[in-house]
């Protein structure tokens, strides 16, 4: 695993300018290398009996070249053609610190290296008010609504919501949607509208016998 700058590691504090592991992430698929995973700033490699000296020198190659690209602030569609095509309108006249330095941007503004860990840590846990089978059981005979994201807080889910990375589910059927998870999944779905190196999403279905008066959500 390799971690990307924008985090510092003595004190845990972003730093003034960071390199989001997806844009890497982004780099490396644009030329032939697949990652197992990247989150925030950290990239995972996995290695098998299979990898040889060429393909070990072919990623270490990439990175350094990755590397000079950023310290050149190379423009964004040399560096990722793919996502630069994809989005020329966006990205039109974009450098790669340029797109670096906005992805950082906004994990800063959302602090969301912290939003993250609470999802995971005990004393922010959903409260469980139904059984999973039963939120499962609604599911199936489609006794939901699709909801969107930044409205989730407060009402059932009635299928899981796996955020990927880390994918560990957040939220299981049964658990009422807390906050943490929604402004968490609602903040990435804003992330990847705004950067589209970006890509993160999440659905909420929720029993219809928990639906709050006034609310319009989508049926499915």
């Amino acid at each position: 695993m390799l971690t990307t700058p924008g985090i510092d590691a003595a004190t845990g504090q972003y730093t003034e300018f960071g390199v989001p592991a997806t844009i890497l992430a982004n780099f490396l698929r644009e030329n032939g290398i697949v990652p197992e995973k990247c989150d925030l700033n950290s990239i995972l490699f996995l290695l098998t009996p299979a990898e040889n000296p060429a393909k070990m020198e072919h990623l270490v190659d990439m990175l350094v070249r990755f590397e000079r690209y950023v310290e050149e602030d190379a423009p964004l569609s040399e560096v990722l053609p793919t996502v630069y095509r994809k989005n020329e309108q966006r990205y039109r006249g974009y450098t790669i610190r340029q797109l670096c330095q906005e992805m950082h941007d906004l994990y800063v503004s959302f602090d969301v290296k912290q939003l993250q860990k609470e999802m995971f840590r005990k004393n922010h846990f959903p409260q469980v008010v139904m059984n999973p089978q039963d939120a499962n059981v609604e599911f199936i005979r489609d006794n939901v609504e699709l909801v969107p994201i930044g409205q989730a807080e407060g009402r059932i889910a009635a299928e899981g919501a796996l955020p990927y990375p880390p994918g560990v589910l957040c939220v299981v059927p049964g658990e009422v949607w807390a906050e943490r998870c929604s402004v968490t999944s609602w903040r990435w779905k804003t992330a990847s509208t705004v950067c589209r190196a970006s890509h993160r999403s999440c659905r909420a279905c929720i029993s219809r016998k928990r639906i709050t008066a006034g609310n319009a959500f989508s049926a499915i």
